[in-house]
Parts: C-alpha cells; sequence; structure tokens
C-alpha cells in the first residue's frame, strides 16, 4: 500500500476542526475515518497482480544512440487500472520517461515505450517493473514489482 499527496492533504484539513474544537477525541474520529477511505480506496483499485507484463528490447544499441524498449500491459483483471508504470533500467541507460500513467481496462491491452540513450558501454539489465495502482478517491495505492528481465548491449 501506497499513500498519495491527497491523502496526506485530507489528514492535514482534520487540523482545522481539532483546533476549532480542541477536543482529542475530534482528532482520534478524523484519522479514522481518513485511515477508512485510504483502506476502502485500496480495497477498490485494481490488483496490480493482475497486470501481465511483456517486454521487448534491443539486443544491442551503439553508445550514444536511442532506441526504443516496449513494455506490453495485459490488464487480466476485473477493474480498470489507473495508475503508473516504471520500468526498472539502470541510471547508465538513461531511460525516458521513468514513469508513465496508465489506464488498462478489464481484458484491455496497453503499450508503454521507453526511450533508452546509454552513455557507458557494457550490459544494461532491466529487471524489474513496477506497477502502481491508484484508487478511485486518489487517496492511497496497491503496488507490485513485476520480474520482467531484459538485457541491451552497448
Amino acid at each position: 500500500m501506497a499513500v498519495t499527496g491527497w491523502f496526506v492533504l485530507l489528514v492535514a484539513a482534520g487540523a482545522v476542526p481539532l483546533v476549532a474544537v480542541g477536543e482529542p477525541w475530534v482528532l482520534l474520529a478524523w484519522l479514522a475515518l481518513c485511515a477508512l477511505l485510504g483502506g476502502l480506496d485500496v480495497l477498490l483499485a485494481a490488483s496490480p497482480r493482475t497486470v501481465r507484463v511483456e517486454r521487448d528490447a534491443p539486443a544491442r544499441l551503439r553508445l550514444g544512440e536511442s532506441a526504443d524498449a516496449l513494455l506490453r500491459l495485459e490488464n487480466r483483471g476485473r477493474r480498470t487500472l489507473h495508475g503508473i508504470v516504471r520500468d526498472g533500467w539502470p541510471p547508465s541507460a538513461q531511460a525516458r520517461p521513468g514513469r508513465v500513467r496508465v489506464a488498462v481496462p478489464p481484458g484491455e491491452r496497453r503499450t508503454v515505450v521507453t526511450r533508452l540513450t546509454p552513455f557507458r558501454r557494457g550490459a544494461r539489465h532491466a529487471a524489474d517493473v513496477t506497477v502502481r495502482s491508484i484508487g478511485p478517491l486518489r487517496l492511497a495505492a496497491r503496488q507490485a514489482t513485476l520480474r520482467v528481465p531484459a538485457t541491451v548491449l552497448v
């Protein structure tokens, strides 16, 4: 589970009633409500583990040249996945963009393109793809790191 900035703002908004009322139970009630909403948001978020990820990366690349590495995401769940995908290349691969927002309806596929421009010779290994599924209230998210290995020789 991961919380978003909206969750932090929601919790901070509870400071106003606490100062106005001056009762500690108001703070506890507000924190309980925030925790309930955050938990509900996590339950309503699509499971990132139901996403099937395939990677297509070039086998070789010249130093200083750029090429695209593709991630194909397939949502095998029953809920639309609204979230963020991070392709885990090392910094020397200069993978751009680092994170991509996606929306994948159930049973559909989306492709995420990552531009690689390595600045060091040798093998560049990518192993993990992190999928963060944000709930409909945008307060919290479910996250999974999936192993999808690839190697590019520079």
